[in-house]
């Protein structure tokens, strides 16, 4: 037990000991940091010894301290942006505090070149009122639009939208594409033109290109997921880069929505009709707030034939010629020995809008 006693106090005592060398060999700096000019208390300058790499953040009143600083001769730095460096030689004794008074100077920051390019427009067109459109999805219902095809095409900026039964613009890679795909043709310069975000974020286009380029399939994204749409009508390849030289469709969803609903829309007529059916459920899964959707469109095919007063009857001879399943409106040829060597022209183009092309 004397042993032990002893070397306990021993030990104490190398600890006491160490803790009087440790603060002999240590001192404090602190001070304030002022603008040489006004006297004015500067907030925020970093204050600190770039060899030893200590240092702190002056307050709102300017202070600053910087405690167990080794003995010995140093240099002080202050920084702070938009003022020039200010620096000062102490010199820390042991167990000592040195008070220090650091002074700095504005100055100007030198940036890059940078070019300004102005125009004789008084005001900008993309900060203009008609360059925007914002519709939310009451608005889309009073509209009777619950697809986003449907909006696009009422669009007055939109021109050449596709997204309904139209095979003819990827007959060629049926076992590619289904016919249900949909685009953005904002004025017209073709969809890969039209930049299409969800919530902000670009998106994948189709796997394969079509006529007017590769785009987004908007009917990928279920209508009563969706919150708003924003259009920008303006060209915006500044910002976003060449595919966004007709514009810019923004879809967000309802990110935030809590519960179930469902939603569905039948449209009939004789022999056929549109039918669409949605629902979306949003709520939380652990920390993570979650929202998932879906939805299902289709639509009844309506051939010609099954319309009274389209089909006219043939009054002619031959068993060469037949109905046409080529054009729109439909198309037939006379001629011999084979019916296609002859000119073709559907019968009143011009009055719904066509033209002679050949």
């Amino acid at each position: 037990m004397f042993f032990l006693s002893r070397f306990i106090s021993i030990l104490v005592f190398a600890v006491l000991l160490s803790g009087v060398v440790q603060a002999q060999s240590v001192g404090t700096i602190t001070g304030t940091v002022t603008d040489v000019a006004s006297g004015e208390k500067l907030e925020a300058v970093q204050v600190h010894i770039p060899t030893l790499k200590l240092g702190v953040v002056s307050d709102e009143q300017g202070r600053f301290t910087i405690p167990n600083v080794p003995v010995g001769a140093h240099e002080l730095r202050g920084d702070l942006i938009g003022y020039a460096t200010a620096t000062a030689v102490i010199t820390v004794i042991a167990g000592e505090t040195v008070t220090v008074a650091l002074q700095m100077n504005p100055s100007a920051l030198y940036l890059d070149e940078v070019v300004v390019t102005g125009t004789a427009f008084k005001e900008a067109p993309i900060s203009m009122t008609y360059a925007v459109a914002v519709v939310g999805r009451e608005k889309m219902a009073e509209q009777g639009s619950p697809q986003a095809v449907d909006f696009f095409k009422n669009l007055g900026a939109s021109h050449g939208v596709i997204g309904e039964r139209s095979s003819w613009y990827n007959a060629g890679q049926a076992a590619t594409l289904t016919e249900s795909i949909a685009n953005v043709n904002l004025r017209g310069l073709g969809a890969s033109r039209t930049l299409v975000l969800i919530n902000s974020r670009r998106q994948t286009y189709v796997p394969a290109r079509l006529i007017g380029g590769r785009f987004v399939d908007v009917n990928v994204i279920p209508s009563i997921a969706l919150d708003r749409i924003e259009v920008l009508k303006e060209g915006a390849s500044a910002i976003y880069g060449s595919d966004a030289v007709a514009g810019v469709a923004n879809f967000l969803t309802r990110s935030d929505f809590e519960g179930f609903e469902i939603s569905g829309a039948h449209e009939h007529f004789a022999g056929a009709g549109d039918t669409n059916i949605g629902a979306i459920w949003g709520g939380k899964l652990g920390n993570a707030h979650a929202v998932i959707s879906a939805e299902w469109m289709g639509r009844q095919a309506l051939p010609s034939t099954e319309r009274d007063y389209l089909l006219q009857p043939w009054h002619g001879g031959g068993q060469r010629l037949g109905w046409s399943s080529l054009g729109n409106p439909g198309t037939f040829a006379i001629g011999a020995p084979a019916p296609w060597t002859a000119a073709i022209h559907a019968p009143r183009c011009e009055e719904f809008g066509g033209f002679r092309e050949s």
